[in-house]
């Protein structure tokens, strides 16, 4: 490498939407597939919000985007149940969207803590493959 040039800073970022995780991580796992390495080889920093940022701490922990697509695929209807009736799950959808206003997530967290804690284990960020970029706030302890 020449003095005056520099490497190029790869930043790879995913956004949320809940289960739409699915198609995000299924996008990163044919490019795994393609080129025969992780994601995370290719990029020096991964962000993610809210269910980006999930998949971009598996990313960088080594977890294959594939393994991350079963998950979603497999475990999706457990951290977002959804009524396959058109109009329960219309009623759902208004009583998740006051829920999460006046209350907490839309969701109940038990079964994405039960989820996360078999995909994570006791990992840390500082054990990460990437730098990492999560941003993230406590809606519930702010003041209002």
């Amino acid at each position: 490498m020449k003095a005056n040039e520099s490497k190029i800073f790869k930043i790879l970022t995913i956004d949320g939407g809940g289960i739409k995780g699915l198609y995000s991580a299924s996008i990163l796992a044919r490019i795994e597939e393609k080129t025969g390495k992780k994601i995370g080889d290719h990029f020096d920093m991964i962000c993610g919000t809210s269910t980006g940022g999930l998949i971009a701490l598996a990313l960088s922990k080594g977890i294959s985007a594939q393994e991350i697509a079963d998950m979603y695929f497999n475990e999706g209807s457990k951290i977002f149940p959804v009524s396959e009736n058109k109009l329960i799950r219309y009623a759902q959808r208004k009583w998740q969207f006051f829920k999460q206003l006046l209350w907490k997530g839309k969701f109940s967290a038990e079964p994405l803590r039960t989820i996360l804690e078999r995909l994570f284990g006791e990992t840390t960020m500082g054990e990460a493959n990437n730098l990492l970029c999560i941003p993230s706030y406590n809606l519930s302890s702010i003041n209002i």
